[in-house]
């Protein structure tokens, strides 16, 4: 599950470089996103498991594992973090995603101009990103953007 999101976070990082670099206006950040919720493509499994739990299937892995990511952000002992995050470490391998994961820019300064450019923009997922009157632009599905060269 890791790898798949570092896949798709490095892909999706690459191609958000080359959109400001074609977009110079462009102010945003990137996320992880679901129907279900968000979070920013940068944090660590134990804050996207705290923040974004819906990441994520549900089972009794993922369960044990939000328990420890919960836990993880009161416990303030080095030694017990270590446990904790080795405990997490055991456990990912087994965690699956949703399938509908993807990345998409959230803005800082909101263009409307701008965003009409994105969506026309060939590094943006056209299939997935709204053509009518929407500010969501979609980079891609972790999947595809994990699967990429």
């Amino acid at each position: 599950m890791l790898d798949e999101l570092t896949s798709a976070r490095r892909k999706a990082e690459a191609i958000f470089k080359e959109l400001r670099r074609k977009h110079p206006a462009l102010d945003g950040y990137l996320v992880f996103w679901t129907r279900s919720g968000q979070a920013p493509i940068g944090v660590d499994l134990a804050e996207m498991l705290r923040v974004f739990p819906e990441i994520v299937l549900d089972s009794a892995v993922a369960r044990q594992a939000r328990e420890v990511a919960a836990e993880l952000g009161h416990e303030k002992d080095a030694g017990r973090r270590g446990v904790l995050f080795d405990e997490l470490a055991r456990l990912e391998p087994q965690m699956r995603l949703v399938p509908d994961v993807r990345v998409e820019i959230r803005f800082g300064d909101l263009s409307y101009d701008l965003i009409a450019r994105l969506r026309a923009d060939d590094l943006v997922d056209r299939a997935l990103t709204p053509q009518s009157a929407s500010i969501r632009i979609v980079l891609g599905s972790v999947a595809d953007l994990a699967g990429r060269p």
